[in-house]
């Protein structure tokens, strides 16, 4: 199953600097569970999955879109 997390980066995209982000990734990791990072900066938060959402992080779990870090 494909798991993308969106993720919230400054200029340096290898860097997600969200600490709601970081809960989240420790979570999925925590569970084993593999997942694919799409870093996104500030102004392409409301172009996430055509406009779900104004916040990060967002989960996309196969069908399921989840949009809490907790």
């Amino acid at each position: 199953m494909n798991r993308t997390l969106y993720a919230l980066c400054g200029a340096d995209k290898s860097r997600p600097f969200s600490p709601h982000v970081w809960k989240t990734m420790l979570s999925l990791a925590h569970k084993g569970l593999d997942y694919d990072t799409r870093a996104v900066g500030f102004t392409q938060i409301p172009t996430i999955e055509n406009g779900a959402t104004t916040l990060v992080p967002v989960l996309r779990d196969g069908d399921l879109l989840v949009r809490d870090s907790f």
